[in-house]
């Protein structure tokens, strides 16, 4: 079986796909992780030094699935803009070709508090259709020809995943509107491999935060006992009070909107199978280094090497599961727990909100000798990704890659299982 993972460039945002090819090379089934990136990121440019437009990364994810197969399940971590606002470019959108919506479960009242959030931060008092429409009504967004289906908050008190002994998992045609983290999704029917079939697991963890009662109640306390929580989705209350509920919103820790979804895609938790991954595209590791500092940096222990050759590389590609954090702030969550017995099979991980270190906190993650790849703008304002994560994943033998808005520095990697 081949399995084709890439990481697209777009920018200060996050867009990924796996895409499962069968003996004559034809896509049997694919995963979208996130499509989304920030409108106004600085000048971004092409490796050319040509100023890069937001047509340029349109065109790129409406290229992405050029075979007319579809997307058979989009994963949407959380709902943030520039991670769900390039969803309406995906060629399988247009042609109401994507499948199934797999998305963390929100109450109302949490959808009242994320939109009049996305509200108060906009420039004009409107947010875009794609995140309206996600947050508020989703079956509606993507039509009749999707099922959409919610991933309920994880329960604290649920065994840890290696304790657990089931691994035929639930197929994708079985899944109900609503199911628990950790719900093992297995697409293993769709990848026939001479004739035995391949274990292959999606697994979502949705981790909520204690955000939400405590924003509640300092709007209850701005406004009385007397708020309906209900205004926060009316555009014209928001801009009215909007300098209020900034300071609100802004003065929750680590922000509102940190019930990011992370995703294990992988085998199942048995012996990993066999496998080898090639780099089929790829410019240059990044570094912490300027350019005229070569091969070394006596810093943060990161190696520059460039171009980075096309090939087989046995020692950090062996193991094809890959963990996708989002935005999640790490020191909610023990990822490594949560996963159990899969973790051994991870070989990639997304590192979270760009490779912040607010979000990478105190790094609990499976990154020893793994590859770690972060997503954003060269230009961006927030400073991602930090300099001391860049640190943390060199002193852990980990393989760093940048995903950036230049084309070049699209991370694709083939593997063979």
């Amino acid at each position: 079986m081949k399995m084709i993972r890439t990481f697209h460039p777009v920018g200060q945002g996050a867009f990924y796909s796996e895409e499962f090819f069968d003996s004559e090379g034809n896509c049997v089934f694919r995963v979208v992780h996130d499509c989304g990136s920030l409108k106004f990121c600085g000048l971004q440019r092409n490796s050319d030094g040509t100023p890069l437009e937001r047509k340029d990364i349109e065109g790129r994810v409406k290229r992405a699935s050029p075979d007319g197969h579809g997307v058979d399940i989009l994963f949407v971590s959380h709902l943030d803009d520039d991670h769900v606002n390039l969803i309406p470019c995906l060629m399988p959108f247009q042609d109401h070709q994507i499948r199934r919506v797999i998305l963390p479960l929100l109450s109302a009242e949490e959808r009242y508090v994320l939109t009049g959030y996305h509200l108060s931060k906009s420039r004009w008092g409107r947010i875009s259709d794609a995140l309206n429409g996600i947050i508020n009504s989703p079956e509606e967004y993507f039509g009749n020809d999707a099922k959409v289906t919610f991933v309920r908050p994880a329960d604290r008190e649920r065994s840890p995943m290696g304790n657990e002994v089931d691994d035929e998992g639930v197929g994708v045609d079985d899944l109900q509107k609503e199911v628990p983290s950790l719900t093992k999704i297995s697409i293993g029917n769709y990848l026939p491999d001479n004739g035995r079939v391949l274990r292959w697991h999606l697994i979502p963890y949705n981790h909520k935060p204690q955000r939400y009662s405590n924003l509640i109640d300092a709007l209850e306390n701005v406004f009385g006992k007397g708020f309906q929580i209900a205004n926060l989705k009316d555009p014209d209350f928001v801009i009215r009070n909007l300098q209020v509920l900034r300071r609100c919103y802004k003065a929750l820790p680590d922000g509102i909107n940190r019930n990011s979804m992370a995703l294990y895609s992988g085998p199942h938790d048995g012996a990993c199978p066999p496998s080898t991954g090639e780099v089929t595209s790829r410019d240059f590791w990044g570094s912490c280094c300027p350019d005229q500092l070569k091969d070394y940096c006596f810093d943060c222990g990161l190696r520059r090497v460039k171009p980075f050759p096309v090939g087989v590389y046995p020692l950090f590609f062996c193991r094809p599961g890959c963990l996708y954090t989002g935005d999640l702030l790490l020191d909610d969550v023990d990822l490594t727990r949560a996963f159990g017995r899969y973790v051994r099979n991870i070989g990639m991980v997304q590192l979270p909100h760009h490779g912040s270190l607010d979000s990478f906190g105190n790094g609990d993650l499976p990154i020893e000798r793994r590859v770690c790849v972060v997503t954003y703008g060269e230009k961006n304002q927030f400073g991602h990704p930090a300099f001391a994560v860049k640190r943390a994943v060199a002193q852990k033998a980990g393989l760093w890659v940048d995903v950036t808005e230049t084309d070049e520095s699209r991370f694709k990697v083939e593997y063979t299982v």
